[in-house]
């Protein structure tokens, strides 16, 4: 399985835009692009691709979502984080591609403000996430065969 998953690859690109104002809305596109190769027939696949959040300043502006996969959205409970669920079932020859695009605003962060997370925020969005491994030794086969392809 963990060879299969190793043929995942997510590209994640990030094009800002330049704004001549310190208080101006920022506005940003990015993209998750997610083809798998050599997973078998056979087998049901999931892919879940994590949703930008809209608090703190930040609005989804426009979504653009190119696949032929069944997609579901949801909501982890722990840290309240959206994403969206992908989903090939067994016995398909659909492809496995997924390409998402967000244009997104975010209000600029003034450097010289005073205001500071309080003590459970910085819980909340410092502390390590369950659902992200990094570090891991399952990632290893998945980071060698990408520094291969570079």
């Amino acid at each position: 399985m963990v060879a299969s998953l190793a043929r995942v690859v997510l590209l994640a690109t990030l094009a800002f835009s330049t704004v001549a104002s310190a208080n101006a809305n920022r506005v940003f596109e990015f993209s998750y692009e997610v083809s798998a190769h050599e997973i078998p027939v056979g087998q049901a696949v999931d892919i879940y691709i994590p949703r930008p959040s809209e608090q703190m300043g930040q609005r989804i502006l426009a979504t653009e979502m190119q696949t032929d996969l069944w997609v579901d959205e949801g909501w982890e409970q722990a840290h309240g984080n959206g994403f969206y669920h992908f989903r090939r079932p067994a016995n398909s020859d659909d492809p496995l591609a997924v390409i998402i695009r967000w244009r997104m605003s975010r209000a600029s962060a003034d450097v010289q403000s005073h205001d500071s997370l309080a003590a459970v925020q910085r819980e909340r969005y410092l502390s390590a996430n369950t659902l992200v491994p990094v570090g891991h030794p399952m990632l290893k086969p998945i980071l060698a065969e990408i520094h291969q392809n570079r």
